[in-house]
């Protein structure tokens, strides 16, 4: 009986070892992508960028209660191109390098003012890498779309109606 005992325990050690590289301890973010390598680190810095693209404001919701980062992603793993795909990955590393160079911490870190004046600064084109410039207005571009496309917006700032109301006539003389 204690053979059937040991031979179960050791298969049961066995089948939990095959299975612990599987569980990955590293941080990951929210989605998990196929064509574009990015950590959880590098997701928060691009959600801490679309934020500051679009804050929240005390009347309105911003570009983080949207998820914007998740949609920015989303759209660039799945219809940019691979050479488009590359150049935003390495757009990413330049933009975290020049922040770290400027201001010595990761943009998450830095004071809203500094987010401020770097975001000025990529917009200007001043004293910037061209790859982080670029990846600033793929950021900026899908962060606009995933806002002003959003039900919030289009209900309260665009009052869009689905189908008419009240206010519909149709007996109108042309």
């Amino acid at each position: 009986m204690t053979r059937r005992i040991a031979i179960r325990n050791a298969m049961i050690i066995a089948a939990g070892a095959s299975l612990l590289p599987a569980c990955h301890w590293e941080e990951s973010g929210g989605i998990v992508l196929k064509n574009i390598p990015i950590t959880g680190t590098q997701q928060k810095l691009l959600a801490a960028l679309t934020d500051a693209i679009i804050p929240t404001d005390k009347n309105f919701i911003g570009a983080a209660d949207m998820n914007a980062h998740e949609f920015t992603l989303i759209m660039l793993d799945d219809c940019a191109s691979p050479d488009d795909q590359e150049k935003f990955a390495a757009g990413l590393k330049s933009f975290d390098i020049a922040c770290k160079d400027k201001y010595g911490q990761s943009f998450g870190k830095i004071s809203p003012l500094q987010k401020q004046n770097l975001l000025t600064a990529l917009e200007t084109k001043k004293e910037m890498p061209e790859d982080a410039i670029r990846f600033y207005a793929t950021v900026k571009r899908y962060t606009l779309q995933c806002f002003t496309s959003s039900k919030n917006y289009m209900n309260d700032v665009l009052h869009y109606k689905m189908v008419p109301g009240s206010n519909f006539n149709g007996c109108v003389k042309v």
